[in-house]
């Protein structure tokens, strides 16, 4: 694109673009530090959405292997 343009700071400024589209999709994620691995503990959630059964049966598996 510079030798189209011949604008010498076009790589800077595609680059400066594209980290302001990631910066604004970055600002509407939702924070999930602290969370369950396993999915029971989002935040803005039920646990009964993430399957409560099957996860009360891999805490009784895995206290059965010796956790």
């Amino acid at each position: 694109m510079v030798d189209r343009t011949g604008f010498l700071e076009f790589p800077a400024t595609y680059m400066m673009g594209a980290c302001v589209i990631g910066m604004v999709g970055a600002y509407f994620l939702r924070e999930t530090a602290g969370a369950s691995l396993t999915g029971a503990d989002i935040p803005e959630s039920e646990p009964e959405d993430h399957g409560a059964e099957v996860i009360a049966a891999e805490d009784a598996a895995m206290d059965a292997a010796g956790r």
